[in-house]
């Protein structure tokens, strides 16, 4: 997969993605929050997944919610244009497209507020995509200065990403000066290949084994990708903690697809901790977004009704032996930066 852009326009403008499941999507969502994290200094990168199997995780006004709350946690010299409207409007106030799309209008508009990359992913499981898209659209035209040179006041830019549907061909929803990246073209997909063809070597030359199982291993990861960058790089997860003498029975018994690779996982949590486990799972798949180590923790007591540790300040110790409770959950649970 390449994201190839003029150095005048990389995220100037929204940037919808298109593509099926598993065609990389995700990975390339999850790879610029981290790359831009650390290249795009000053500026705050903010991100969504809309999951349409949870209520909360697939509508427009929490869609909303999520980014102003990641905006105004970090910037709390802004939270008066919030507390102006909650005074006004506090009943519903989250629960109005109306007063969020004001609220972060206010915020953009305000000269002290810092430049935000969004990054939405798996816009096609949101309720109601085309509201948001009116109001992206909505607000960006309010803010141009020049079509012909893509010069746009608003601090905020956003990178959509969705499988393909009527949301992203309906241009009219979207700013004249959007480009939309179709994944799903036979040229985009031969670049993919390509792309996962290159991840695979470069992966399978750092594995611990002989050349003849490496070349093994990179003749079925290329013969089982199907454009998948999601299922190889998952399946060299676990090769990685593989020991040489093991990786035939591994290769044969390789789930066929991503359904199967996440069932695996579940399989895979030691019997000792399945009984806390699920709950850790869904405290994660509720989250409106991703929550510390120690946010995760509190979460899990309340939900077991200890109580007892909700106004004591917790010790390193604890927040550690978590974490590492955190990680017998297997791969489906990730760590990162302690959030």
């Amino acid at each position: 997969m390449k994201l190839v852009l003029p150095p005048n326009q990389a995220m100037l403008t929204p940037k919808p993605t298109t593509g099926g499941p598993g065609s990389g999507k995700t990975v390339l969502s999850a790879y610029l929050i981290k790359e831009f994290r650390k290249t795009a200094k000053g500026t705050l990168v903010t991100h969504f997944h809309c999951d349409k199997d949870q209520k909360l995780l697939s509508s427009t006004e929490t869609i909303l919610s999520s980014l102003l709350h990641q905006i105004l946690a970090k910037n709390s010299h802004l939270v008066d244009h919030a507390v102006r409207e909650f005074e006004t409007r506090p009943r519903g106030f989250s629960d109005s497209l109306g007063t969020l799309c004001t609220v972060l209008d206010n915020v953009l508009q305000d000269r002290n507020c810092p430049k935000v990359y969004c990054i939405l992913d798996a816009l096609d499981e949101c309720s109601n995509p085309q509201a948001l898209l009116k109001e992206l659209s909505t607000h960006y035209s309010s803010h141009i200065t020049d079509y012909r040179h893509f010069s746009v006041k608003s601090p905020i830019r956003f990178l959509i990403t969705s499988q393909p549907s009527r949301n992203f061909e309906n241009y009219a929803l979207l700013p004249k000066f959007s480009s939309i990246i179709d994944m799903t073209t036979a040229e985009n997909f031969r670049s993919r290949e390509v792309d996962i063809r290159h991840s695979i070597k470069e992966r399978v030359s750092i594995l611990p084994f002989s050349p003849k199982v490496k070349r093994k291993v990179h003749a079925h990861l290329e013969k089982g990708a199907d454009g998948m960058y999601l299922w190889v790089s998952l399946t060299l997860d676990e090769l990685a903690k593989t020991p040489s003498g093991n990786v035939d029975q591994v290769l044969r018994s390789t789930p066929k697809d991503l359904d199967e690779r996440y069932t695996s996982f579940l399989y895979q949590i030691r019997r000792k901790s399945r009984d806390w486990a699920p709950q850790i799972i869904r405290l994660i798949f509720a989250a409106l977004r991703p929550l510390s180590v120690g946010e995760l923790y509190l979460a899990l007591k309340l939900l077991k009704d200890e109580t007892d540790c909700v106004n004591k300040p917790l010790d390193e110790d604890t927040l550690d032996n978590f974490e590492n409770d955190l990680r017998l959950c297997g791969p489906i649970i990730k760590v990162q930066d302690t959030v």
